[in-house]
């Protein structure tokens, strides 16, 4: 049985909404009548309109994803992902109707951080009513690269680094395929000025031994790497300002390099995940057997 909403605005308006024990919702004075004035007729009528809602909402309805995924790891620059030109905007339109992306960014995270969320995520591969994983992808060491002394929260060693890498992507069963993404450089006397630092408290030197940890792990384990750090090198350093919005987080133009690499990456190690590979999950409109609609619709699975 739904709970019963019994005390809604009661002092603001004079009125109650209560559920009764099958359906509807009705308006009880809280008050006396004589007491509720205009203000308990508009409350009335703003809320009405909601209410199937809120009922609805106390249901705990579900929606089955009926799509397998793409499941994006990483911090704030993953997390930002989601802009307009982001490689977590790019890959959903690449993907629309074929593969849902889930962008699992989380700013300010570094791997121990992000070890903890994902081992809560990740639950034992087929568990009825969520989607499956076809591809996840781990983008870290931004912060982590941080200097141990000035950034102790953000600051993970690089032993550690390494071993929460894999501990992460350990969380993944084999059947389930993995990109693993260098840390790019940055430009540390921009983006310290811009959030009021004295002084950086990171350099391109150490987020290097961090992105060469990155190529080292995926060599050890068999996952193939992007190596955001190489491509960004390749461009001028002059040019970085169209990279990178604040020093740190990349603009479009940023994120298209990561794009690219991760596209060519797919299409050459995983060429069945290619979008191009990939039919739609439901068929196309002109596709759908008129005479049984229903079966011609039926999810079918992965």
């Amino acid at each position: 049985m739904p709970p019963t909403i019994s005390t809604v605005f009661p002092t603001l308006s004079g009125y109650a909404f209560r559920q009764g024990p099958t359906s509807g919702c009705t308006l009880v004075p809280a008050v006396r009548p004589e007491q509720a004035g205009p203000l308990a007729l508009r409350t009335y009528f703003l809320f009405l309109s909601t209410t199937a809602h809120l009922l609805d909402s106390a249901r705990a309805m579900s929606l089955l994803p009926l799509s397998r995924s793409i499941l994006l790891l990483g911090d704030s620059i993953t997390q930002q992902g989601t802009m307009a030109g982001g490689y977590s905007q790019v890959l959903s339109q690449a993907y629309i109707r074929k593969l849902d992306v889930v962008n699992r960014g989380y700013g300010g995270y570094n791997s121990r951080f992000l070890y903890e969320v994902v081992k809560q995520m990740a639950v034992e591969e087929g568990t009825k009513g969520l989607s499956k994983v076809a591809l996840v992808t781990l983008f870290i060491g931004a912060n982590d690269s941080t200097d141990a002394v000035m950034n102790p929260r953000q600051h993970v060693a690089l032993p550690l680094y390494k071993e929460k890498v894999k501990a992460i992507l350990a969380l993944f069963p084999a059947t389930v395929a993995k990109i693993l993404i260098a840390p790019p450089p940055s430009q540390p006397d921009r983006f310290s000025k811009l959030i009021g630092q004295v002084s950086p408290d990171r350099s391109n030197e150490v987020t290097k031994q961090y992105a060469d940890a990155i190529v080292e792990v995926g060599l050890e384990i068999g996952v193939p790497v992007v190596n955001l750090f190489t491509e960004f090198t390749k461009i001028p350093e002059s040019e970085w300002d169209r990279l990178f919005s604040d020093g740190l987080h990349l603009t479009a133009a940023g994120y298209e390099i990561l794009s690219s690499a991760l596209a060519s990456l797919i299409k050459t190690k995983y060429p069945a995940l290619d979008p191009d590979a990939l039919p739609m999950v439901f068929p196309d409109w002109q596709s759908i057997d008129l005479d049984n609609i229903e079966e011609s619709l039926r999810y079918k699975g992965d």
